[in-house]
């Protein structure tokens, strides 16, 4: 993963906490807390959430 993939991962995950506190990923935030089945579905849904927000290299455009 290169500097600026990472930053972008990490920007990702923060958007995704920046919601309102009743925002459903916050329960999941506090329950993965304590909780190892809330922990893994935590992952997964961060991982999987900025993973779909990068451009795919198949669909990338290239300037012309």
């Amino acid at each position: 993963m290169s500097d600026q993939q990472g930053k972008d991962y990490l920007r990702t995950m923060l958007a995704d906490f920046a919601g309102p506190q009743q925002d459903p990923m916050f329960a999941l935030l506090r329950a993965a807390m304590t909780n190892e089945e809330a922990a893994q579905l935590l992952r997964e849904k961060s991982t999987t959430g900025a993973v779909d927000r990068w451009p795919k290299p198949w669909t990338a455009r290239t300037p012309s």
